[in-house]
């Protein structure tokens, strides 16, 4: 596996397996959601964790993949390689994408901005410090392009409900819309929604390649934990885009 490759897979597993709420300020603070993100029936709110620990699960999940699997997904270190250059539209009559600026979901009443989420200097993920924002993992295709595209949030705060709070009760068809900006739309429809403790993140199975433009959205979810102070689990809710 190439040391870009790795280095970037290891600190999304960090950011998709570890505590949602991973900001200065996310103290938990039990009982001030009134429903919580998935079947759990404590009420609780995920504490702030340290969002650049990858998980010894984590790691040993990565070390087993095959070489190619991440590599395949989105791949920087080919030589000439530019972010932009996968966006040939005009060349092979692939469909259009998006810098992505705002994420729309009608049935949750989710209508948030969105901002890229890379790495920082010391090699950990960035996540973003506003609760009320999603964030475009850069290291995935934009999206609407030909490939998996990964947006995060977080499910709550010390505060109450965040972004994805309610995105474990999106259905099959449900509309997605990710915001341009330039103006653009591009449209996805909800295809499945799984739940999955965090030891066991499907890392393959988010990061992939694909023949067709698809989104990935990821919070937290399941049983709080009150001895960690986090949620379980993560919610992963995957869309196809329809408006080609």
């Amino acid at each position: 596996m190439r040391p870009r490759t790795l280095i970037t897979a290891l600190a999304v597993g960090s950011l998709l397996a570890s505590a949602c709420g991973a900001v200065d300020g996310g103290e938990s603070d039990p009982g001030v959601a009134t429903t919580p993100p998935s079947a759990s029936d404590d009420g609780a709110i995920a504490e702030a964790e340290d969002a650049g620990d990858v998980t010894a699960a984590t790691i040993e999940q990565l070390r087993s993949l095959d070489p190619e699997v991440l590599t395949g997904a989105h791949d920087h270190d080919g030589e000439g390689h530019e972010h932009h250059d996968h966006d040939r539209s005009e060349l092979f009559d692939l469909p259009s994408s998006v810098e992505p600026e705002r994420i729309v979901i009608p049935t949750i009443g989710v209508d948030a901005d969105v901002i890229d989420l890379g790495l920082s200097p010391n090699g950990e993920v960035e996540v973003p410090s506003d609760f009320d924002q999603a964030g475009w993992f850069d290291e995935t295709p934009r999206p609407g392009r030909v490939g998996v595209s990964v947006i995060t949030g977080h499910v709550d705060s010390r505060s109450g409900p965040a972004v994805f709070f309610r995105l474990a009760e999106l259905s099959t068809g449900d509309r997605i819309e990710v915001h341009g900006t330039d103006g653009e739309v591009v449209e996805f429809e909800m295809r499945e929604a799984s739940q999955h403790a965090k030891s066991e993140f499907p890392v393959e199975d988010v990061f992939r390649s694909s023949d067709r433009p698809e989104l990935i959205l990821v919070t937290c979810g399941g049983v709080f934990d009150e001895q960690e102070r986090s949620y379980r689990d993560n919610i992963i809710v995957t869309a196809e885009r329809v408006d080609e």
